[in-house]
């Protein structure tokens, strides 16, 4: 299991769990690389680096998991996420689902809350409110889910180009001429490392 009690000894696990999984990735990725340049056609047959694929985004989940899941509060941490950091949140949200927006969690999470009546002194009248509760989370550990699931988002990636791949839809270029095309796609999101594409 990923966590552990102590905050610290957690954050050097993850550490080097993602430090081996970039290098995996980056294993991955080279060798996609060099088997594209050498016969594009020949992923169309081949079951091993799809496997590969599977096997780096499997692991990367069960760690996102049981970080996510930590003392049974995945739905808090996600709820605090949308609440207090709205920007990283809907990155969460879409993991599972890419339809998923801030406003239908926060309307989840309202849905879920019982309402209560309280006497206003103000308007001098009895009111229905819904009150929305969530615990608070230390950032070193919010800090630890968005590692791994930046993680996440780049297995998810490479997996899709392996099925593209695989599927027929991806031609070499040997020229070069559309390296320029990707680099004008791809914008820095917020904080350096993080990228996205249009």
């Amino acid at each position: 299991m990923l966590y552990n009690k102590d905050l610290e000894q957690t954050q050097v696990l993850a550490s080097e769990i993602t430090s081996e999984c970039n290098i995996y990735i980056d294993t991955l990725l080279y060798y996609i690389h060099s088997k594209a340049t050498l016969e594009i056609e020949s992923f169309k047959r081949d079951s091993v680096i799809a496997e590969h694929g599977k096997f780096i985004d499997h692991f990367i989940k069960a760690r996102y998991k049981d970080l996510l899941t930590w003392g049974s509060r995945g739905n808090d941490v996600l709820t605090y996420m949308v609440f207090e950091s709205p920007d990283d949140a809907v990155y969460f949200l879409q993991l599972d689902n890419d339809s998923a927006t801030l406003e239908t969690h926060k309307l989840k999470v309202i849905g879920e809350s019982t309402p209560e009546t309280l006497y206003n002194d103000r308007l001098q009248e009895y009111q229905r409110v819904i009150s929305v509760n969530y615990p608070s989370f230390d950032e070193r550990y919010i800090n630890l889910l968005i590692q791994i699931r930046d993680l996440l988002y780049k297995t998810k990636s490479i997996n899709q180009l392996i099925d593209r791949l695989k599927s027929g839809e991806v031609g070499w270029d040997g020229s070069g001429n559309h390296a320029q095309t990707i680099a004008d796609e791809i914008v820095v999101v917020s904080a350096p490392g993080q990228y996205r594409l249009r």
